[in-house]
């Protein structure tokens, strides 16, 4: 039997940076995300839906930095979402060495070497899962997920998300917010079984998926 599939997407990135004491000159806050990359494959490994996530973060520091911060929540609608990391990658080279602490309802990836710093370019992939991300009702699921927050001073200037459906899944609606918490645009609805948004977003701007 097939299961109508409603994506509700609102999927935050929340990562903040680390700059290296010896340079006070410069800003923190002084560094563009260049691309911002993920898929998103729901399979039906755990009844309640488990999610894959791939991110793959590209960006420019301009000053010298430890690292990032990538803030994941911890529940959903009341049910943990038993987050677990699988590998955390830099093409770049960057360190991608990583504790992790709770704040706010969410789990902390501090990534980086407390013992390095760099600057320019840099990439990071996260691989996670996360579960009981679909709530369920009498004639179809529903996935409701943050696809980048609306909390960034610096501008994106490139994202895209890919969701990919296991079998016997099928969506029946999926809609595009972008913008932010107080001004939004709807896009276009996706209704294949893998769908790729790409946006161009200003500063403290989000794409939302309902």
């Amino acid at each position: 039997m097939t299961r109508f599939l409603r994506l509700l997407l609102a999927i935050m990135l929340v990562a903040l940076f680390l700059i290296a004491p010896h340079k006070a000159s410069a800003s923190v806050q002084d560094f563009t995300i260049n691309d911002f990359s993920a898929d998103y494959s729901i399979n039906n490994a755990d009844r309640q839906g488990e999610m894959h996530v791939v991110e793959r973060i590209n960006l420019t520091f301009t000053d010298f930095n430890h690292g990032i911060l990538r803030a994941i929540p911890n529940s959903y609608k009341g049910l943990p979402l038993k987050l677990h990391v699988q590998n955390i990658s830099s093409t770049s080279g960057a360190p991608t060495q990583f504790t992790t602490y709770g704040q706010n309802g969410n789990t902390v990836l501090k990534i980086g070497d407390p013992n390095r710093t760099l600057t320019g370019k840099q990439s990071y992939t996260i691989d996670y899962t996360v579960q009981n991300v679909i709530t369920f009702y009498n004639d179809h699921d529903e996935l409701y997920w943050d696809i980048n927050g609306d909390q960034w001073p610096q501008p994106f200037e490139h994202v895209t998300a890919r969701f990919h459906l296991a079998h016997g899944l099928s969506v029946n609606q999926s809609v595009c917010y972008t913008g932010t918490l107080v001004v939004r645009s709807k896009t276009a609805p996706f209704l294949e079984s893998v769908m790729v948004l790409n946006l161009l977003l200003p500063s403290h701007s989000k794409a939302t998926r309902p």
